[in-house]
């Protein structure tokens, strides 16, 4: 009865079958119902092809006799036969080749569909999707280019080809993401590498299956032993990219990782942020998931011996199929399915340029055109109206790309001592708003207004956002100039005017005579050589904390002691030395910097010299790597690198191995931004101590909080501890009883954090010079 009602279902369905001269489809309703519902449906039937043309058979008789050999009758055609039935027609369509999978295993027996593409129909739906999709994406970029335009004009191409090679480097292999987060760096690289192979996947079938089919079809390549490997590798690509987002959401959702929470620092909104963080990572999923599961309704529907290399695919069909989808019902769904997923990808293709998925583009290029020397040698003043940044057609052509490559990672955020500190300052979020004036096109200044001026007096200048940042922003100069824009209006506190107007006067920041800066010599049982004078090996540029600060001196003469009793030919500069302006630079005040950099080039050029030493490094940075822009180029050496040389070369012997449990501080200005990391170590291994790094060292190290000038500034109230106090607790924590600094500045910043945080009598902190002092005692050799 069931059988009879469903008979006539179909009749009513598709009338065509009754009224058709064709018996075979009448009597197979009876049999099995499957096939000529297929049929009803397939491509032959709309050509005119019928059962008997690749069967034979007399379809007009409705009887066994039907099937009769005189009738041509072959049944079901295997193997070559099959071929050679396909063939009658469509051997004009290129060779076919035995062994091959057969016909029927891509295009269905009786649910006959075209190949390729337009296999489900709407061709020209397809290519009206094609067209607008790539319109809105170029068009996209291409908005966002005559944006950029619009910021000051700077080389870029010398930069581009400088760092081409690097960008392919980083982009390719992940390095940079894989830098201090293993497991950020996991799951971008298979995300990375999963979405490359699948979109090379998708334009190898867009060539063969619409290009070449269509046009050129004596050269389409998506068969044989080719697409056994195809069809495996963008299966692998499906698995690693799923494999990759699913990392992605777990690290989200369990992990939390604090860098993700947006700490907000202007209008934007933390809720809009997330959420369109969390449509990137759905679209993707969906974008691959919906691929996965079409895969598995395709193999339902036409099983083919290929089937196996598809193996995410053959998963997905055998778990379907579990669930109870039949052949038939993978019919129905195919088509909708198909058309969503291809809809998803022309959308997802115009959302990239208006979205966080433009890093997929935008990042190469910020690559690329990073400058090594960004942040350690600082661009010159503005020439015009201002001498910093006003409006954000200030900012370059590459610092306007950069704003808009920013993935929000939070990297920057999580090492920035400012925000440790709760200062009001978060390096991402500088970016954003500086991004966000940039798509409004605001008229506002730029300091002051779209950046609170207590948010640029907060950073350090410490360059560990710039170290940490994966696309290479160059956040550092940005601050400065925006610094200078302020110092320019006047917009600067007491204690910092204070501080320049003594440098600017007496040569020093700490209201010194200049007939004061070599004080400390007097009190030597011998006469430093001074280098306006005499010809000496080396100059020491001593710097005003070693020359003025009354505890600092104190090691100034301890290395003055071992320097004269190793046989080093040395000098200075008496009181024709100024500050050599590292930090003036930083504050923002170029006018400064280059009056204080005059008038130390005019009394280095009456020196005679051949290298140049000092202890501090800020000096020491300044002096190595912005003087030669000036016309001053010389060896230069940190007090460390000399050190070291004299105990290897035996000229300083240890006669005393020193029992302390002790850690080091690397200093800002030494580490990161100079890259020397071995030379304290390496000297405190010769001395003998027990020696404990702390969690974060080398170019993780902590800055104490006095760089870029906030050591002149006055204390900003924060809810966090200070980065000099952050810093002693971790050196107690991990057991060491001296902290041993390289910085003048580090040894004032700590011996303070220690006051405040009651750690007098856990923990001392010592220049290196002291415990090399101590270990040599008092025999050198001469």
């Amino acid at each position: 009865m069931i059988k009879k009602i469903f008979i006539l279902f179909l009749i009513l369905v598709f009338p065509s079958i009754l009224k058709a001269e064709n018996k075979c489809l009448t009597c197979h309703l009876e049999v099995d119902a499957t096939p000529v519902i297929a049929f009803q449906k397939s491509i032959h039937k709309k050509a005119g092809v019928y059962c008997q043309d690749c069967h034979g058979g007399n379809p007009k008789i409705d009887d066994e006799s039907s099937m009769d050999k005189k009738f041509g009758f072959v049944g079901v055609p295997e193997g070559n036969d099959l071929i050679v039935v396909c063939g009658k027609c469509h051997a004009k369509r290129g060779e076919f080749v035995k062994g091959l999978p057969n016909c029927v295993e891509c295009h269905s027996a009786h649910f006959t569909k075209r190949s390729g593409i337009f296999m489900v129909g709407g061709g020209i739906y397809f290519i009206i999707f094609t067209i607008a999709s790539l319109f809105i994406f170029f068009a996209g970029f291409f908005i966002k280019y005559a944006r950029y335009k619009k910021g000051r004009k700077v080389e870029i191409k010398t930069l581009f080809k400088k760092g081409v090679l690097r960008a392919i480097k980083e982009t390719f292999t992940n390095v940079s993401i894989f830098s201090n987060d293993t497991y950020a760096g996991i799951f971008h690289l298979f995300i990375f590498w999963g979405f490359l192979l699948l979109f090379i996947g998708n334009l190898l079938v867009w060539f063969d299956k619409f290009l070449f089919q269509y046009l050129l079809p004596d050269v389409q390549f998506l068969y044989a032993g080719f697409y056994r490997i195809f069809s495996y590798l963008t299966d692998l690509a499906a698995l690693i990219v799923m494999v990759g987002i699913l990392l992605v959401i777990v690290r989200r959702l369990f992990i939390k990782p604090k860098r993700l929470n947006y700490k907000i620092i202007g209008d934007l909104s933390s809720k809009k942020l997330l959420v369109n963080d969390w449509i990137f990572v759905i679209f993707v999923f969906i974008l691959v998931f919906g691929g996965i599961l079409l895969e598995g309704f395709r193999i339902l529907l036409h099983s083919t011996s290929l089937k196996t290399y598809s193996f995410i695919g053959l998963g997905t069909a055998y778990f379907l199929k579990v669930l109870g989808v039949s052949s038939l019902a993978s019919e129905q769904v195919y088509k909708p399915i198909w058309w969503f997923h291809i809809i998803s990808a022309f959308v997802f293709i115009s959302y990239i340029p208006f979205s966080k998925a433009r890093h997929i583009i935008l990042d190469f290029f910020s690559i690329a055109l990073h400058d090594e020397q960004a942040g350690r040698i600082l661009p010159p003043a503005l020439e015009g109206e201002s001498t910093g940044y006003s409006s954000w057609k200030d900012l370059t052509l590459k610092e306007l790309l950069q704003l808009d490559a920013c993935t929000r990672c939070g990297r920057c955020y999580e090492v920035c001592p400012a925000v440790m500190a709760g200062f009001p300052l978060s390096p991402r979020m500088l970016i954003l708003n500086l991004r966000e004036a940039v798509y409004k096109q605001k008229e506002d200044k730029l300091a002051g207004e779209v950046i609170a001026k207590d948010t640029l007096w907060s950073c350090m200048t410490c360059f560990a956002c710039m170290e940490r940042c994966p696309v290479k922003i160059e956040h550092i100069p940005i601050i400065v100039n925006l610094r200078r824009y302020l110092v320019e209006q006047g917009e600067v506190d007491e204690r910092l005017q204070d501080a320049l107007m003594s440098l600017t006067r007496r040569g020093n920041s700490l209201k010194q005579s200049d007939r004061m800066r070599a004080k400390w010599t007097k009190s030597l049982d011998f006469k430093i050589k001074d280098a306006r004078k005499e010809e000496v090996e080396y100059l020491w540029f001593v710097g005003d904390y070693a020359s003025y600060d009354p505890i600092v001196s104190e090691n100034t003469k301890k290395f003055a002691k071992i320097l004269y009793k190793a046989g080093i030919d040395f000098g200075i500069l008496y009181d024709g030395e100024r500050n050599a302006g590292n930090d003036v630079r930083r504050v923002g005040e170029e006018g400064l910097f280059e009056m204080l950099v005059s008038k130390n080039i005019k009394i280095l050029e009456k020196a005679k010299f051949k290298k140049i030493f000092t202890t501090d490094p800020h000096t020491y940075h300044t002096l190595k790597n912005e003087y030669p822009e000036f016309g001053i180029k010389c060896e230069v050496y940190h007090y460390t690198e000399i050190l070291e040389k004299l105990l290897m070369e035996g000229k300083l012997q240890v006669r005393k191995k020193l029992n302390y449990c002790v850690t080091y501080h690397d200093p800002c200005y030494l580490g990161r931004y100079n890259g020397i990391y071995e030379p304290p170590r390496n000297i405190l291994k010769m001395l003998g101590v027990k020696f404990i790094e702390m969690f974060r060292n080398r170019s993780l190290s902590l800055c104490c909080g006095a760089g870029g000038g906030k050591i002149w500034m006055e204390e900003m109230k924060v809810e966090g501890e200070r980065p000099a106090e952050s810093r002693v607790k971790e050196a107690v924590a991990v057991g060491a009883e001296i902290l041993v600094i390289t910085c003048p500045k580090d040894l004032s910043m700590f011996n303070d954090a220690i006051k405040t945080t009651g750690l007098e009598n856990k923990l001392i902190v010592k220049d290196i010079i002291e415990l090399v002092e101590e270990a040599i005692g008092e025999e050198i050799n001469e």
